[in-house]
């Protein structure tokens, strides 16, 4: 099955044609649908046991309504600030005053049912993320205006995620959204302007990376600031997209790399494409080695860097 064609790309011919809408749900492969499906048929098993209670509960709150002037809110919870407390002084002529009030327990229910359809929402989204490296953005959900009873769809979430794809399919999208977060890293705090190399065989990214300090004054070791962690995970994403197509790239493909004792003195093997390695410098600095030149300018315009200005034009 091409699930390509069916995941975010364009209608098919007929439907362009006869100005046919194709629903999202039918642009998704088959596996997709079915695990949408299957994630909404057990959101709702949970979401009828929470109704059940929220029956209950409610039933009993209503001999309560006048006297403690039981008013409910938009989503079905009580609103709080409004109940009116019995209280009871002197001599008491009855003692309703333990009775269990279910006022919290509604709240609790609402609380759990919102949670629950929140939940459904981001399973759907990260499932398309995960499995195509996508950066789709988990949907916004207001727990004060969705209402008690409320069954969510997943379709409207798959609207959302082709929403996002914007006409592209999901390979595109992901390899556009992956070059993003590359050129970021690798331009960061240069006004936009590439500050990398391309070296013969090598590609070199300087000031890239930060070692901490207070780790060298311990025992001298070169440990990576993790603030930059996400910064080498970013670059091992795009060198490993640049060598060999892959998504998935990140700082666990640096073998025998330990962020917090860095040898400065070796070149780290990538498990990544064929004969990359690692190298990194005290100043930040990180070479990437390739088997040969030839290589090596591959990957440099694999990963668009040939389309930047770099700091040496502008000099």
């Amino acid at each position: 099955m091409n699930t390509q064609a069916q995941a975010g790309g364009t209608p098919d011919l007929l439907s362009s044609i006869m100005g046919v809408a194709v629903r999202n749900e039918e642009k998704i492969a088959a596996e997709d649908r079915e695990f949408c499906e299957t994630r909404q048929e057990r959101l709702y098993t949970t979401l009828c046991q929470l109704r059940w209670w929220y029956g209950l509960f409610t039933a009993n709150a209503e001999r309560y309504r006048e006297s403690h002037n039981v008013i409910y809110a938009e989503n079905g919870s009580i609103e709080k600030h409004k109940l009116r407390s019995i209280y009871h002084n002197g001599e008491r002529e009855d003692y309703t005053e333990f009775e269990f009030l279910p006022f919290d327990s509604i709240d609790d229910v609402v609380k759990l049912y919102g949670k629950a359809v929140e939940a459904f929402g981001n399973d759907i989204v990260r499932h398309f993320n995960k499995k195509y490296g996508v950066s789709v953005p988990e949907p916004y959900f207001d727990d004060e205006k969705f209402f008690m009873g409320f069954l969510p769809e997943y379709q409207t979430y798959v609207d959302q995620v082709i929403g996002h794809l914007g006409g592209k399919g999901f390979r595109e999208t992901a390899e556009e959204e992956l070059l993003k977060r590359f050129h970021k890293i690798v331009a960061r705090g240069y006004g936009g302007k590439l500050k990398a190399e391309l070296k013969g065989d090598r590609i070199t990214f300087p000031d890239l990376l930060y070692f901490d300090p207070f780790y060298w004054d311990l025992n001298k070791t070169n440990h990576l600031h993790y603030n930059y962690t996400n910064e080498l995970n970013r670059l091992c994403e795009g060198i490993g997209f640049g060598v060999a197509g892959v998504l998935s790239g990140s700082s666990r493909n640096i073998l025998c790399f330990d962020s917090h004792k860095v040898d400065t003195s070796e070149w780290y093997p990538f498990g990544i494409g064929d004969g990359i390695a690692f190298k990194f410098f005290k100043n930040g600095r990180l070479n990437v080695k390739f088997k040969d030149a030839v290589a090596a300018e591959r990957c440099w315009k694999k990963l668009r860097l040939d389309t930047f200005k770099t700091q040496v034009d502008d000099e």
